[in-house]
């Protein structure tokens, strides 16, 4: 899945996460290439989209969670929070902005875990709490 190198459809530089979701489809942050790949169960790329403000800083603290419905959430170390993407790169509103260093993130039922490093806490955000941008 994947070729190492390079920036064309597929291709990992410096790949820090994956996830797979309800379909069995793998998505990877890619951040050497600023951006999250999408591949098929049979791994051939589907996509990517890239990550408004990565620059390649910071970027192997993110993590990587989707949830039942494709909604994909990666931490955001440098800003703080957790930033929310469809499955098409458009982004939505921002969960828990402040949290301090995400590091590690987990989706289950109807909320979001996220290891805040900087704070020393697992905190736990509800998906029906009011977002940020």
């Amino acid at each position: 899945m994947g070729v190492m190198g390079g920036d064309g459809p597929g291709h990992l530089v410096e790949p820090v996460d994956v996830a797979v979701d309800a379909n069995g489809d793998v998505w990877v942050v890619n951040s050497g290439n600023n951006r999250v790949e999408h591949f098929g169960t049979d791994g051939t790329p589907r996509g990517s989209f890239p990550v408004p403000g990565w620059t390649g800083t910071g970027l192997k603290e993110v993590s990587l969670a989707v949830d039942g419905d494709g909604t994909l959430y990666l931490t955001d170390w440098d800003r703080g929070g957790v930033r929310r993407f469809r499955p098409d790169g458009s982004e939505l509103p921002t969960l828990g902005a402040g949290i301090r260093q995400p590091s590690g993130i987990a989706v289950e039922h109807n909320r979001v875990l996220v290891v805040a490093r900087g704070e020393d806490i697992v905190r736990v955000l509800p998906l029906d709490a009011p977002a940020s941008h």
